[in-house]
């Protein structure tokens, strides 16, 4: 009977947790990754080649490492954030942290990746993350200019 009991409370536990409610509004900027950890461990790759922006109209745009990208419809409910993609892909994305200064997301496309992100300064459309991503990747560029 404990047994019994024990399972049924665990799975209302699970069956009634939401998760979090996160203020949507903190969601609606462009966001630029500074670290990435994949299955336990730091990505070697340069995080800050990945962007993510997402506007009040529910449109969400995503680049990364110069090839990947995506554009499409989100919805934010508790702490589940679903991607529609506009080639009819479906996502879904666990959000772990959403501050004014800082969005982490944690996802599972057999690795295990938790993002850590922060709000870019810029106040562009959505369109303009391709401009932003080829324009910062300047900054990658380990050349230095000498100014006499």
């Amino acid at each position: 009977m404990k047994k019994v009991l024990f399972f049924l409370v665990l799975f209302c536990l699970i069956a009634c947790d939401t998760g979090s409610d996160f203020d949507q509004k903190l969601l609606h900027n462009e966001w630029a990754a500074t670290q990435i950890i994949t299955d336990g461990q730091l990505d070697p790759r340069d995080a800050s080649g990945m962007r993510f922006a997402f506007d009040s109209d529910k449109n969400f745009a995503y680049k990364a490492f110069e090839s990947a990208q995506q554009e499409g419809t989100y919805q934010l409910k508790g702490n589940k954030l679903s991607i529609k993609t506009t080639d009819n892909k479906n996502f879904f994305v666990l959000v772990k942290t959403l501050k004014a200064d800082t969005l982490q997301l944690e996802m599972n496309d057999g690795k295990e990746r938790l993002i850590t992100l922060v709000p870019m300064t810029f106040d562009l459309p959505i369109p303009a993350i391709d401009t932003i991503v080829q324009d910062t990747s300047i900054l990658n560029n380990q050349d230095s200019i000498n100014i006499d």
